[in-house]
């Protein structure tokens, strides 16, 4: 079963079929808010995503040094969030963007807690709005995507996350 992309004229094997009115999801990208607890007077901690851990971070850091600190992880990358709020204790909102963006990824978890003062203090990161994958994320730009009543998609995004166009029918 060929598809014809009306936009380019050719016929094409689909990358993935999907069942009749069901187009390819946007996705949703991650946010996640970071805050300390107990009110700390002093003090650092650090912060680990996917194996890899954060340099130490002061008790009332700000977004912005935050955000650097998450970008040099390699596991994150320049580019791979952006942060507004804060300074902590005040929460620092972290939106995973660039190949990050429109994925499921796992909670930002504390490393090292050297906070002082206050009553236990601590550092909490909560899932304000959980990631969700888009459709073939990370498909390479004119990927066809058809549905089983024909109609077709592609891809025109040039990088991750793929953008979805409506383009034509099967034949």
């Amino acid at each position: 079963m060929a598809y014809q992309n009306t936009a380019a004229g050719t016929a094409r094997q689909p990358k993935k079929q999907f069942p009749a009115g069901t187009a390819p999801t946007a996705g949703t990208s991650a946010v996640q808010t970071i805050t300390t607890t107990g009110t700390p007077t002093g003090g650092t901690f650090t912060l680990k995503f996917r194996g890899f851990e954060t340099s130490a971070l002061a008790f009332n850091e700000s977004a912005a040094n935050i955000q650097t600190a998450l970008r040099a992880l390699a596991s994150i990358g320049s580019g791979g969030v952006t942060t507004s709020g804060g300074p902590l204790p005040t929460g620092v909102v972290v939106t995973f963007a660039g190949i990050h963006a429109q994925e499921l990824v796992p909670l930002i978890t504390l490393g090292q807690n050297n906070l002082t003062g206050g009553s236990s203090p601590t550092v909490a990161i909560a899932n304000t709005t959980p990631g969700v994958d888009a459709t073939l994320r990370t498909a390479p730009q004119d990927v066809i995507l058809g549905d089983s009543s024909g109609i077709v998609w592609v891809n025109t995004a040039a990088t991750p996350p793929a953008t979805w166009v409506k383009v034509g029918t099967q034949t």
